[in-house]
């Protein structure tokens, strides 16, 4: 990119970012790019993140998501995803991600998984980048009352290039309720 081209980050929510912004500015490799860091509520945690977003350009994408699963047993489930994610204004793919694995309930509050998951995407930078994760986890499910709280803890190894190789540890609480 030109060094006179910023970069910024594409945050999730537009009142997020005008809460409290501020800009970085940095020189790197002759590019000049920005980090802006958010700082919010009264324990005023800072989060900074870099993209390599284009500011006067915008891009309208679609994410869509398949997930398919197969009860082979009372107790086992074999699980699939796919995931197209289509940018540069719908026009392309951007990022293609398919996953397998299997679910293995021991009883009806605590099940476990495998999974692999593979990635391919073309982030706005041009550079290529793959992955491949390997993810082993647990689900604790209890009821209460008419809810449902779970907790999901997953244990991720992610081969990944240009990046580092890492492992990453997902935590996801839920609570469910009956629609009816």
């Amino acid at each position: 990119m030109p060094s006179s081209t910023s970069r910024a980050i594409a945050w999730p929510s537009v009142l997020l970012l005008s809460a409290c912004c501020q800009i970085i500015p940095w020189q790197d490799n002759d590019e000049t790019n920005e980090i802006r860091s958010v700082a919010y509520g009264p324990t005023c945690m800072r989060f900074a993140c870099v993209s390599a977003v284009n500011c006067s350009k915008s891009d309208t994408q679609s994410w869509n998501d398949l997930q398919l699963t197969v009860p082979m047993t009372n107790k086992v489930d074999f699980t699939t995803q796919i995931t197209l994610r289509f940018g540069d204004n719908i026009t392309q793919t951007a990022d293609q991600r398919w996953g397998i694995g299997f679910v293995f309930k021991l009883n009806k509050y605590l099940s476990f998984n495998t999974l692999y998951f593979h990635r391919e995407a073309r982030p706005p930078n041009g550079r290529h980048e793959a992955e491949d994760r390997g993810t082993l986890g647990a689900t604790v499910r209890l009821p209460a009352g008419k809810f449902t709280i779970s907790d999901r803890n997953w244990f991720e190894r992610r081969w990944r290039q240009p990046q580092v190789e890492a492992w990453r540890y997902r935590n996801r609480l839920q609570v469910e309720h009956p629609s009816r």
